[in-house]
């Protein structure tokens, strides 16, 4: 049971952070197009078999660089749950550390496909991402 309650988190949460676009639906049928929109999306990070995620690698413990032998890695939580999603897509997870003002651009000229990083909404975001 533990496993499909995480399942099903992961699955509202791949929805939710692969939405590109944050206008909200008016109708039934532009809820079911937003709905395609993310599937489509989906589909076509799981085509190219990577899905690029872009963070903000300074809030331990959500994302944090760890030297490790020798080599620089970002972890932490957000980390962690993004390794799940993309597990969960049949894919490879590639993370990019870039400075905060950056995310949200990254999303929006598609040259990531999400954002794991700790981000409180306001009006001007909501113009441009869910």
């Amino acid at each position: 049971m533990k496993k499909n309650m995480i399942k099903g988190f992961v699955g509202i949460m791949s929805a939710v952070l692969l939405a590109a676009c944050g206008a909200e639906a008016e109708t039934t049928n532009e809820s079911s197009q937003a709905a395609e929109t993310a599937g489509d999306k989906i589909a076509q990070i799981q085509e190219a078999g990577v899905l690029n995620m872009v963070t903000s690698a300074d809030w331990p413990p959500y994302e944090w660089h760890l030297i490790e032998n020798g080599e620089d890695k970002i972890v932490g939580f957000d980390i962690a749950i993004a390794e799940y999603i993309a597990a969960e897509l049949g894919v490879e997870l590639k993370v990019q550390d870039m400075d905060f003002d950056g995310l949200i651009p990254a999303v929006s000229t598609r040259k990531a496909g999400m954002i794991m990083a700790g981000m409180n909404p306001t009006p001007d975001r909501a113009k441009s991402v869910d």
